[in-house]
């Protein structure tokens, strides 16, 4: 059973495809990695190294050869221009059916000051993501880890 986020990334990536493979993340500014008001309930940052960490799944299609999500994740970010030209983004669902849906992804920063001829945005925002579910006790389901870029 897809989740609604779930229904909601395959939807951004209609769009993306209607916009010639751009569109807006999901989430806008740089992850939340801790503190008051974290999406991940208080455990960003061990969700993040847990993921990281993980071998790169079949339905990631590690073509650039890397050994974990963490550097599968960096190769993406230079395939967007790098470190300067992209913003990190993570956040977790709230609990559905005792399971949070958590996405952590690049993408490319918007301009400063968007085409006004361009529907799509221009060069916005094409990004990639890495979705998984994790349990009550903060367990990651490595059945459920998949990738989608949806610009």
């Amino acid at each position: 059973m897809r989740t609604t986020s779930t229904f909601l990334a395959a939807a951004l990536c209609a769009l993306a495809a209607a916009c010639g493979g751009k569109s807006a993340p999901a989430s806008t500014g740089p992850g939340n990695t801790g503190g008051a008001g974290d999406p991940a309930g208080g455990d960003a940052a061990k969700l993040v190294e847990a993921i990281g960490a993980m071998a790169v799944p079949e339905p990631c299609n590690n073509d650039d050869g890397t050994a974990n999500l963490k550097d599968h994740l960096a190769a993406q970010r230079e395939v967007l221009g790098g470190e300067a030209a992209t913003d990190t983004t993570f956040d977790c669902q709230p609990p559905m059916d005792g399971l949070r849906e958590c996405t952590w992804g690049v993408y490319n920063k918007p301009p400063a000051e968007p085409d006004p001829e361009d529907p799509c945005g221009g060069e916005c925002c094409s990004g990639y993501q890495i979705i998984f579910k994790v349990d009550a006790a903060g367990a990651i389901d490595p059945a459920s880890v998949f990738c989608v870029a949806p610009g």
